[in-house]
């Protein structure tokens, strides 16, 4: 880990304490470089309607792959409440109540993975953790963004190698294998 994966982790936690230390039922997590669409607005009013937030824990916003998930609510219009069957990572935008944030609170200290890894494990962290379908932001496509202060050729990161890797790829099938039965479980489950 480098010191700026760490501080961004670390951010993160931060931002949730202080969202805790409020008496507000949730709260929008938002990097510096985030561009949200001009829907997000109104995708988290209809979230946070007293029957939409008995579906979640954790809403992602943004993500940098391609989004695979399986839909479990129609939110409004064309976007739906779902549940990524495969790895999206990102965190530069995301909702989540006060449940999550106290669970990883208690549950993601110490550091063992980068952040976007270790937040949405919700069969891990005993979370309901969705998406928006589509998604109404990006952390990526802002000015911003492509000057990361993480990711810079002065801090390269560094790779698993040997030994090192099997371990990494064995832990990520261990993950992927999970995160797609959990999905699976989501959609099947009633709302």
């Amino acid at each position: 880990m480098r010191t700026t994966d760490a501080a961004c982790y670390l951010s993160h936690l931060s931002a949730m304490r202080i969202f805790l230390d409020t008496d507000h039922a949730y709260a929008v997590i938002l990097e510096d470089d985030v561009v949200l669409g001009a829907e997000t607005c109104r995708l988290v009013d209809a979230l946070t309607d007293e029957a939409a937030m008995k579906d979640w824990d954790m809403v992602k916003l943004t993500g940098n792959n391609t989004l695979r998930a399986l839909p479990v609510r129609h939110i409004e219009a064309y976007f739906r409440l779902g549940v990524a069957w495969t790895r999206l990572p990102g965190a530069a935008a995301y909702l989540i109540n006060r449940r999550a944030a106290e669970h990883y609170l208690q549950r993601l200290r110490p550091m063992t993975v980068l952040f976007d890894h270790a937040f949405d494990r919700g069969w891990a962290l005993g979370l309901r953790t969705r998406v928006i379908v589509p998604l109404p932001a990006s952390g990526t496509r802002s000015a911003i963004s492509r000057r990361s202060t993480i990711d810079t050729p002065e801090r390269p990161r560094i790779k698993n190698k040997g030994f090192g890797k099997a371990t990494s790829l064995w832990w990520r099938t261990k993950n992927e294998v999970r995160r797609f039965c959990y999905a699976v479980f989501c959609y099947l489950q009633p709302t």
